[in-house]
């Protein structure tokens, strides 16, 4: 492999793709808040800090949920205008709520672009079920 007009092995281009001053994207944690997840509480927004530099065009986003008894699908995306870019997550089970169903979990990682507005959208289908869901949404990186 030719890089900057040197031979490398597979494993130097890789180290130094990783380990070079520019990487591809940064790190970090941020925490956000839970998701929405009971009837009448079926859309949040949570805005995109500012320790993310207004150079970054996409993040890295984690969600997850668990103690989740009736199916649920979150939708989970940034918007331009009319434009959503979105992505999904989809948790539960098709147990009725009456059953002895055990208790269903997801997660899922996803980049989404960085709009002017700055913020992720999140919208859960709307559900009748009160069990208390624990749920979380987090920034994991950005480019």
């Amino acid at each position: 492999m030719r890089i900057n007009n040197q031979t490398m092995t597979l494993q130097q281009a890789i180290d130094a793709s990783l380990f070079s001053a520019n990487p591809r994207w940064t790190p970090v944690e941020i925490s956000l808040g839970e998701l929405p997840w009971r009837y009448r509480d079926t859309r949040r927004s949570y805005n995109i800090p500012s320790t993310i530099p207004a150079s970054a065009r996409e993040i890295l986003v984690y969600v997850w949920a668990d103690q989740i008894v009736a199916p649920r699908l979150f939708k989970i995306y940034t918007k331009d205008g009319s434009a959503r870019f979105l992505a999904k997550l989809q948790v539960g089970s098709s147990c009725p709520p009456e059953s002895t169903c055990a208790l269903q979990s997801g997660s899922e990682d996803f980049w989404l672009p960085i709009t002017v507005e700055r913020k992720i959208y999140v919208e859960v289908s709307d559900t009748l079920d009160t069990y208390p869901a624990r749920s979380s949404i987090e920034i994991l990186g950005y480019r």
